[in-house]
């Protein structure tokens, strides 16, 4: 099944922020994070919908279920 790439909303809230806070890599060493790379800081609700209102957010979906975001 292909991957759909659409704008996000409100109803997408937990699972994005579930998303980036896995990519935080709060759970990889100094050494893995320089190689790997990671997502700095923390994003919540608010800023999302300011986010979706302005140039908007974009997700991924594969069967259903969100997996990333372009």
């Amino acid at each position: 099944m292909p991957v759909t790439i659409s704008p996000s909303n409100a109803a997408d809230h937990p699972a994005i922020i579930r998303l980036l806070n896995k990519d935080r890599g709060d759970d990889m060493s100094k050494e893995e994070r320089a190689r790997q790379g990671f997502i700095q800081g923390n994003i919540n609700k608010s800023m999302l919908t300011r986010f979706q209102a302005g140039s908007g957010v974009f997700v991924a979906h594969k069967h259903k279920q969100m997996v990333g975001l372009p």
